[in-house]
């Protein structure tokens, strides 16, 4: 094998464990020389080799070459140092830069001695000094960056310090008045009261206590020598502030100790973090490789009132939108608008209109359109949606009859959602200004108009409004921020759903057509219902039936539970 000046080699026991690693620091294959040095070993020298033996042991396995130089990261350029780094390189470069130029003399032990007994006449400096640089420049592969300090390893990291005198920038009283005024020293017992209100008061959940307050308290329960009557009140005695710890000294310790991701946590709850102050990588999108892999689903209610289709004088309120959204293209493909509450019965309507035909759909409310423009009809391989209507057990159907994962969002996590969240988002802002009865904010104050009194739409003619938006946004909608991928990107996909879905169809989907009614059968809820001569009671109401009544089910005595 060749090898070159610098090459690293890793020499490892029977176990496997590094027992050292060397780097070729001189090489003259005239002579089968080599010189060698140990990056690991702390008093290491340079050792004279022979380049077959190293060839032998490479082809042995007892030498290993390594490919990633520890010593990298001291190769950058002069503009990311500063005045005192580059100050020290200097200086040490400065000692040794005539030793290392003399190769391979340099790496005679007699030689060497010799050498750098010369140089400290010359400069007083001591020996140990000139070893230290010249081990930093062997070991880091004889660059001048290798001579640059290592602050990083000064000062005990991670070991808790207990000084004698203050530390760290003396107060301008010490200077100007008296050195008394310096302040006092954080000792083990200052930490641990610091650790303690930091705990009790700081990051106290959902009290968001400042800095400054927790400061004040420390001082009240710690520090207080005795109190004061003025009036009705008690006034804490406080030392002079030069003997207490300031409250720089307690944002240090908290900055030192407590990481901005713990400080969040505990001031303000686990599920706040994650919703509000988690980092955000990747892409939601990203979750779905295909459409149908996850379809989200969720219900709002909407910011307009309605009156009745049979009296238009009547207000009957706000309806309810569920929306189900597939992840990957971002494609509504399922839409109901009633005046149940968020329910079972709500998802249980969406879920059915999501396998609906919707050119059949759509004709319903006096809308023509193509199967191009909506051409969703299927089930997915998931559904994702809010704790509640798809954790009860009507919804367990769908998993075990249909074939469909459910999976249901933690509690106070709309964001891990936010597909279906910002649909609800872009619908509103783009109908609320067109529809009469909208909820505006502005009017709510003391003498401002009735937005309610405007209504005029019936449920009717919100759905048909709401399905208009959704073919609108579904054809024509340019998603600017939408992440395509490298495919979608060469095939020149739009970033508009139907694009989008009809691509994934081509390539990768999940997508499963179920007839409808088997959908129905599966969704709707079941019950066991008492049949008597006043009909099928029902959930407080009496149902007929023409196939019961031949069947002589509702006769007075032919009392049957089905």
């Amino acid at each position: 094998m060749n090898i070159f000046i610098n090459n690293l080699f890793d020499r490892r026991d029977t176990d496997s464990k590094l027992v050292d690693c060397i780097r070729v620091i001189y090489l003259d294959p005239s002579k089968d020389c080599i010189v060698t040095f140990s990056i690991i070993r702390e008093n290491a020298l340079p050792e004279y080799r022979l380049i077959s033996s190293i060839e032998q042991e490479v082809f042995d396995g007892t030498l290993i070459k390594r490919e990633v130089d520890p010593y990298a990261r001291f190769m950058i350029p002069d503009e990311k140092l500063n005045e005192k780094e580059i100050s020290i390189r200097d200086e040490a470069w400065k000692l040794i830069r005539e030793l290392v130029e003399l190769e391979p003399n340099i790496f005679d032990p007699k030689e060497r001695y010799q050498m750098i007994k010369n140089e400290i006449a010359k400069t007083k400096k001591s020996k140990r000094l000139y070893y230290k640089y010249l081990r930093f420049y062997w070991a880091g592969g004889k660059i001048v960056n290798a001579l640059l300090p290592r602050f990083r390893k000064c000062g005990g990291v991670g070991v808790k310090k207990n000084p004698t005198e203050k530390m760290g920038r003396p107060r301008e009283t010490s200077k100007s008045v008296d050195a008394k005024y310096n302040g006092v020293i954080v000792s083990a017992g200052t930490r641990k009261i610091f650790d303690t209100v930091i705990r009790e008061i700081y990051l106290k959940t959902n009290r968001r206590d400042s800095v400054r307050f927790t400061y004040v308290e420390m001082l009240k329960k710690y520090y207080q020598i005795g109190t004061v009557k003025k009036g009705k009140y008690e006034i804490p005695i406080i030392p002079p502030e030069h003997e207490l710890p300031s409250m720089a000294q307690l944002r240090y310790h908290i900055r030192k100790n407590y990481t901005k991701r713990k400080q969040l946590i505990e001031r303000e709850g686990e599920v706040t973090f994650n919703r509000d102050f988690r980092p955000l990588l990747g892409s939601e999108t990203r979750k779905a490789t295909g459409p149908g892999q996850i379809f989200e689903i969720d219900a709002t209610i909407a910011d307009v009132y309605l009156v009745s289709s049979d009296d238009t004088n009547l207000i009957v309120g706000r309806p309810v939108v569920y929306i189900v959204v597939d992840v990957y293209s971002h494609m509504i493909v399922g839409l109901y608008v009633g005046f149940e509450g968020p329910s079972w019965l709500g998802v249980m309507m969406a879920i059915e209109n999501t396998v609906e035909n919707k050119v059949e759909f759509c004709e319903q409310f006096g809308i023509t359109i193509t199967e191009e423009e909506w051409p969703c009809h299927h089930m997915p391989q998931h559904f994702y949606a809010d704790r509640g209507e798809m954790e009860s057990k009507k919804a367990d159907s769908l998993g075990n009859a249909l074939g469909i994962k459910l999976k249901n969002a933690p509690p106070y996590r709309a964001d891990l959602k936010g597909i279906v969240e910002q649909q609800f988002r872009t619908l509103n802002l783009t109908l609320q200004p067109w529809m009469p009865g909208a909820v505006k904010q502005e009017y709510k104050k003391r003498g401002g108009p009735d937005y309610v009194l405007d209504a005029k739409l019936t449920l009717n003619d919100f759905t048909e409004m709401m399905i208009e938006m959704i073919i609108y946004r579904n054809n024509h909608l340019y998603m600017e921020y939408y992440p395509l991928d490298k495919d979608q990107a060469l095939d020149k996909v739009r970033p508009v759903a139907k694009d989008l879905w009809n691509w994934g169809v081509a390539h990768n989907h999940y997508l499963k057509v179920i007839d409808p009614d088997i959908v129905r059968l599966n969704v709707l809820p079941e019950a066991t219902v008492t049949v008597n001569r006043e009909g099928i009671y029902f959930e407080g109401m009496y149902y007929g039936s023409e196939e019961l009544l031949l069947q002589g089910g509702f006769i007075k005595g032919g009392r049957l539970r089905w």
